[in-house]
């Protein structure tokens, strides 16, 4: 009789089921192997790899990163929440910076002033008797400003003039010079003159557009005309008094009441939230208003500030577009009429502070959370968001995710898909789906397929509905073996690349100096052993890869450090890599197997087609190495009888020799022997006591095609 185990077409490992349950091609062990041929074929190793920008910090496990909604944004700006203090960040072609502006102080005060403010000196009438009659100054007597403008009388002091011929005589007209000193006291006019008569209406001009309308109401013109000799004449003009009305051309000509609000612009032309509002003002036909105590940031960023003006008296009514002006600009004159304010102030704010889980929708608007709480950017505009936008969920938020224009929020409880296409117009709605989701760093898509960590397994949520598609490999307490909470996820070619770790968050407590270039980090019962590599995220001192030391306590982690005061927060957190493993949606049994390699974060990058892997603060890119080391070990064999094999043989495109083949036989689950392959000749087996369980390993730096091992070298030839 002859027993044979005949191994090809291998399959991957299926943790729920015992290894002598397991199906013939299935093993118990595959690491570092590829089985998408059919054969055992050993993965690359990672190799250096060099990333800058916002995929080195997609490498960041405590950052969640996106680029700009703007296409070709001449910034090439990236946005991230996870960051230390709890802010937003930005950065691009300039260093990184808080993506939230400062909010101004209001503007402290708030005058008003007449156009013609300083009459005495803005405003000369000179009188005009005829061709042959000299003019007259007539000086300032008295004004008062009305509802449309300003009435001023001026003094004439009279005149005495020889003529000859009456003909040469004239009504008296009168020339009004108008002048201002450029500062605001008239609408553009420095020099603008006019001839009028009595009664009549002269238009006002800045030599382009009208602005006033001036009449003579009142003229008291007492003239006596004696005649002399031969047609010559004495006239003789009494003094009287001359007064006008100078009636402004206001688009606006009734009393107004309003506020003023202010905001800040930084040098990419981002605006900020406004400042509180003004002292109300009241401001009158014929006036205009001075805005003062504009408050000047600090911030080297903040290069301009625009005023905003309510258009209805009423610090609720809505505030419309004034002007812009530099940052250093203390004060402002006003003389814009209401339809000259045009767009309006969005009642928006800065990003909330604390926030996690920044992802971008396909609108434009960004989304992120905090507790059981989301909120909303405006539509390209990341520096905005709107309180009045924010929702909140049932339970606990655990990450997000977009899946086309649906945002799936995974939370402690029941997964939620908020749909709309602008942040004023969502919905939400509860997945009848009983997946929570266990870890932020898990969440990962395939176009809008979405995959997390559930305390089940894989979960695959599309389209509203979630599937645990590895129940087939694992039964709940297998997978929790492996720690869910901990792992990091991507997909990458159609698989996904799971590394499991061990986190752990330092306490809300100082760091201590133990002496000797020793640092004490507080972590109640962190479980990591001396000689553990780690790698700390999230403070301010001590984001480093460090090896725990032998000294170390259970509810503190000695590491080599310099060491530097600091208080650590829940943010900060500590990263052990542990191993991870490899899910082909597409493989069936094949799907899964696992790898030594270990990772702190993964990031995949479609435009190069390459994994990246952050392993203990060096960048590195899966599988573009060196080839490694495969482990494969078989199902348990289990047959009716003691059997006792004594040959075998493997099928491999190439024989290194050395050690770079290895067969290793287990009986009862017990090493019995290894064997170093060197050709494709059959070999002969050492003696080995007859067992009824058997199974087979294989170790290799070179693909296999084909393991076999038989109670007799015919049996084994004719398996072929």
């Amino acid at each position: 009789m002859n027993d044979l185990i005949d191994l090809r077409n291998f399959e991957g490992i299926i943790p729920r089921q015992a290894p002598k349950e397991l199906p013939p091609k299935a093993a118990q062990t595959a690491e570092n192997c590829d089985l998408l041929a059919g054969r055992l074929d050993p993965i690359n190793a990672p190799d250096a790899a060099t990333l800058t920008g916002w995929k080195l910090k997609a490498l960041n496990p405590n950052l969640d990163v996106v680029q700009s909604p703007i296409n070709e944004d001449q910034y090439e700006r990236y946005y991230w929440t996870g960051a230390p203090d709890g802010k937003m960040k930005v950065a691009g072609t300039f260093a990184e910076r808080d993506v939230a502006l400062p909010i101004p102080d209001a503007p402290t005060g708030v005058s008003t002033a007449y156009y013609f403010d300083d009459p005495v000196n803005d405003l000369a009438l000179t009188w005009y008797g005829g061709t042959a009659v000299p003019t007259v100054a007539c000086p300032y007597a008295s004004h008062k400003y009305t509802e449309i403008g300003l009435e001023i009388s001026f003094n004439f002091p009279g005149q005495v003039v020889s003529l000859i011929g009456a003909g040469l005589c004239e009504t008296p007209k009168y020339q009004l010079a108008v002048s201002g000193d450029g500062t605001g006291d008239l609408p553009g006019t420095l020099n603008c003159l006019s001839s009028i008569t009595d009664g009549s209406y002269v238009a006002l001009t800045d030599g382009t557009n009208k602005y006033a309308e001036l009449q003579v109401v009142t003229v008291a013109d007492d003239v006596t005309t004696i005649d002399i000799l031969g047609g010559i004449n004495i006239r003789i003009w009494n003094p009287y008094t001359v007064t006008l009305t100078i009636n402004m051309n206001y688009t606006d000509a009734v009393t107004k009441y309003f506020y003023y609000v202010m905001t800040y612009v930084d040098d990419h032309g981002a605006e900020g939230p406004p400042s509180e509002i003004s002292p109300f003002v009241t401001r009158h036909a014929g006036q205009y208003s001075v805005v003062s105590g504009l408050d000047v940031s600090t911030d080297p960023n903040i290069v301009k500030k625009r005023l905003y003006r309510s258009v209805a008296g009423t610090a609720e009514d809505a505030f419309l577009y004034l002007d812009e002006v530099a940052n250093a600009t203390t004060s402002y004159t006003d003389k814009k009429t209401d339809a000259e304010l045009v767009e309006p102030l969005d009642y928006y704010g800065n990003p909330p502070d604390d926030m996690e889980g920044l992802v971008l929708m396909p609108g434009g608007w960004m989304a992120a959370f905090k507790g059981k709480d989301l909120y909303y950017s405006k539509p390209f505009l990341p520096n905005v968001w709107s309180p009045e936008w924010n929702m909140t969920v049932e339970h606990d938020i655990v990450g997000l995710a977009s899946s086309g224009n649906d945002l799936v929020v995974l939370t402690t409880g029941y997964p939620v898909l908020v749909t709309g296409s602008h942040p004023e117009i969502l919905t939400q709605t509860e997945l009848m789906q009983n997946q929570s989701c266990v870890s932020k760093e898990s969440i990962c898509q395939i176009k809008t397929t979405i995959a997390y960590a559930s305390p089940d397994g894989i979960v695959m949520l599309q389209g509203g509905r979630a599937d645990l598609v590895s129940e087939k490999y694992f039964k709940r307490e297998d997978w929790q073996a492996w720690n869910p909470s901990g792992m990091a996820w991507d997909i990458h070619d159609k698989r996904l690349y799971g590394f499991r770790r061990t986190v752990k968050s330092l306490d809300a407590s100082p760091a201590v100096d133990e002496g000797g270039g020793t640092v004490g980090l507080p972590c109640t019962a962190h479980g990591f052993s001396a000689g553990d590599v780690i790698t700390l995220y999230g403070t301010d001192n001590y984001d480093a890869t460090y090896t725990v030391l032998g000294t170390s306590t259970a509810n503190s982690i000695h590491v080599t450090a310099s060491y530097s005061a600091e208080t650590f927060s829940a943010r900060d957190r500590v990263f052990l890599g542990v191993s991870s493993f490899v899910f082909d949606f597409d493989e069936g049994l094949s799907a899964l197997t696992t790898s030594d390699e270990i990772a702190v974060a993964i990031f995949s990058d479609l435009e190069d087609d390459t994994l990246y892997m952050n392993q203990d603060g060096t960048i590195n890119s899966w599988g573009t190495g060196s080839g490694k080391t495969l482990t494969w070990k078989s199902a348990q064999f289990q047959f009716d009888y003691p059997v006792e094999f004594n040959c075998g043989r493997i099928v491999a495109p190439s024989y290194p020799g050395g050690t770079d083949l290895q067969l290793r036989l287990y009986a009862n689950g017990v090493l019995q022997t290894t064997l170093y392959v060197l050709d494709e000749t059959a070999f002969r087996l050492p003696s080995l006591r007859p067992e009824r369980v058997w199974a087979v390993e294989v170790v290799s730096t070179v693909s296999v095609d084909e393991v076999s091992i038989a109670t007799s070298m015919a049996g084994l030839l004719n398996s072929g």
